[in-house]
């Protein structure tokens, strides 16, 4: 993008714009204001400082899976294209090769999965058409399955999961829409894609606490033949159930499950992030000022409680999950003291939709509905309220699809949010 402001005699290029490809992306157990992700032709890169200026490159090509090792920063693992993965020991100055003992001839995704085991740090998995397991750190690799894909000409792995609470329970997905699991540490695999889409799975996910639940997500976008795109067990995959409800129909990419409140989840699709407080039954876009970009991953700090997803082409955006978690307090009764106005919820939503807010003293309070252009489409709030916690509920009626804004004003107290309506 150029600009010129004299009728084309002269022309500057705008600065500042953040227009990054992330692929994946990773954080620091250690310092919170650390962000690692790995890019589209731009190497992977990351902030040490959490600041917009100071992102520089640690290692080349296309950037893809990184992880940073929670008991030591200075240990940074990193790959590109084709899973190159390196190994850095002195805080990303330097990085070496660590793929000893993996075959170079198996089939290796574009973006090959590489993640730490949560329960210790120098236990790491790699996925080809089989699965990698390092116990010292990338020194060497060893395989822990057989080919686990349908086709060995060249599906691979996609995605991994090792259970927080039982390093012995692995969950895997494949490009050839295969689902395993493994209970005993990889010595044995079972296939658990039964009921599942034929689709290239993009993640499994485990439950944080309960090593028998688990969620998978899938790519995949066809007109003439929807399917659904989000899925959840209790059962170790053995019977799933479909919980993408209304979430639009577009390929999911990225997934996560609240670390205090597993109720609540969190996922990326093509159309931007969403959260659902109730396991999937229902889900609304995740909080304001994110842009309807495809969301490619989503990481959160067990520690300062944030959400950072790493998006196409808008580089990465953070959100408090404190003020998340709040608004599913107040829908649910917990007391939130002062004035407060909630995201509707759901949202999307057709036809109606419900909207929690929050006053500390008696007003006469208004909640109004607006179109785009900014004519009133509706009056939901219009009378004195004694200090307490209310819903309105919004019908759409006869009204078209679109972003609708909501206002509350209530005495000197005044604030603005958006919805959708998808009929």
């Amino acid at each position: 993008m150029n600009i010129s402001t004299d009728g084309g005699i002269s022309w500057s290029q705008p600065v500042n714009i953040p227009v990054t490809q992330f692929y994946e992306i990773a954080l620091d157990y250690t310092n919170p204001l650390a962000f690692y992700g790995g890019t589209q032709d731009n190497n992977t890169i990351r902030t040490l400082s959490g600041k917009t200026n100071d992102w520089k490159g640690i290692y080349g090509g296309d950037g893809f899976y990184c992880a940073v090792d929670f008991t030591d920063p200075d240990i940074i693992y990193a790959e590109y294209q084709n899973g190159v993965l390196g190994k850095s020991v002195d805080g990303g100055n330097t990085f070496f090769i660590a793929t000893n003992g993996i075959s170079p001839d198996e089939p290796k995704n574009w973006s090959t999965p590489v993640i730490m085991d949560p329960h210790n740090s120098r236990v790491l998995y790699y996925g080809t058409n089989r699965i990698y397991r390092t116990t010292d750190g990338a020194t060497s690799w060893k395989a822990v399955s057989g080919n686990l894909t349908i086709d060995s000409s060249g599906n691979s792995i996609t995605t991994i999961s090792v259970v927080p609470s039982n390093q012995n329970v692995i969950y895997v997905g494949t490009d050839d829409g295969q689902v395993r699991v493994s209970k005993d540490y990889g010595q044995s695999w079972n296939r658990i894609n039964n009921g599942l889409p034929n689709r290239w799975v993009t993640r499994v996910v485990a439950d944080p606490k309960k090593e028998n639940v688990v969620y998978v997500t899938f790519s995949g976008l066809k007109w003439r033949d929807p399917q659904s795109h989000v899925f959840r067990s209790d059962d170790y995959g053995q019977t799933w159930q479909d919980i993408s409800s209304n979430l639009p129909d577009a390929p999911v990419n990225a997934f996560a499950v609240d670390l205090n409140d597993q109720n609540i989840l969190y996922l990326g699709s093509d159309v931007g992030a969403f959260v659902s407080f109730n396991l999937g039954q229902s889900w609304q876009t995740l909080g304001m000022g994110l842009p309807v970009v495809p969301v490619n991953d989503m990481k959160i700090h067990p520690i300062s409680n944030y959400l950072v997803i790493g998006t196409h082409g808008r580089s990465m955006y953070k959100i408090n999950l404190n003020t998340v978690t709040s608004i599913n307090s107040l829908k649910h009764g917990r007391r939130i003291s002062g004035w407060f106005l909630s995201q509707n919820y759901p949202n999307p939503f057709n036809p109606s939709t419900r909207i929690n807010y929050s006053i500390p003293e008696k007003s006469f309070v208004t909640i109004k509905v607006y179109d785009i252009q900014g004519k009133e489409t509706a009056v939901l709030v219009n009378e004195d309220k004694t200090p307490g916690e209310y819903s309105a509920e919004m019908n759409a009626g006869s009204l078209a699809s679109g972003i609708y804004i909501y206002k509350i004003q209530a005495g000197s107290f005044s604030e603005v949010k958006k919805m959708i309506l998808l009929r």
